[in-house]
């Protein structure tokens, strides 16, 4: 079986907050982080962002069958304040909330949706000179992961007017982009589809 890719909606949310969750959790018990320890800065915050992406169509989920594998936000607008008014006026693709289930991991799912969402935001703004990330500020390994994907720090990390957690932040040139060729060598998906919730026939299961 495939893995599917399809836009997230509202009915997801739900979900896409307890794989942040639960993903924290694991973060803390195997690497010793305080990445999503609490939601930031609350819980409603926090899920009205998520919110906020979903309903503006720019978030996408992995399943495999009915099991959530991995989320993503693609944006091609960078946030003001936490890039700098000269870091904006460089097109770019943004990535945001990149979370891999646990039970996924040694099998390059983020490796491929870096790549993909890369593609895709590119196919907005085929302009766009880098792919950019910001991530949670103290969590070195994660950073190791990035610059192993072909990412470079942009300098040190941010301390913002709104104190966000996820100052480190990352780029790379587009042309590092893996080529949609050599994404599907690395995880085969469905073609990108309609949310799943409009193809069902009867409700979907749960985990």
């Amino acid at each position: 079986m495939l893995f599917q890719l399809h836009l997230a909606t509202a009915e997801d949310v739900g979900e896409i907050t307890r794989l942040i969750d639960e993903t924290g959790t694991w973060l803390r018990k195997k690497i010793r982080t305080d990445q999503w320890n609490r939601p930031w800065p609350n819980e409603a915050a926090r899920n009205a962002r998520v919110r906020d992406g979903v309903d503006r169509k720019r978030t996408w989920l992995l399943r495999y069958g009915r099991s959530l594998v991995a989320s993503v936000t693609v944006e091609v607008e960078g946030k003001p304040g936490l890039w700098t008014e000269t870091e904006l006026k460089t097109p770019a693709v943004y990535l945001h909330r990149l979370v891999v289930h646990p039970d996924y991991r040694g099998m390059r799912i983020g490796e491929f949706l870096i790549g993909w969402g890369a593609h895709l935001g590119l196919s907005e703004n085929p302009l766009a000179e880098e792919l950019r990330i910001d991530t949670w500020s103290k969590n070195h390994k994660l950073h190791e992961y990035y610059i192993g994907q072909g990412f470079s720090k942009v300098g040190d990390a941010r301390v913002t007017e709104d104190r966000t957690p996820s100052g480190q932040l990352l780029s790379k040139p587009v042309d590092a982009i893996p080529s949609r060729e050599e994404l599907d060598r690395i995880v085969q998906v469905e073609e990108e589809s309609a949310p799943l919730h409009a193809q069902q026939a009867e409700p979907a299961g749960h985990l």
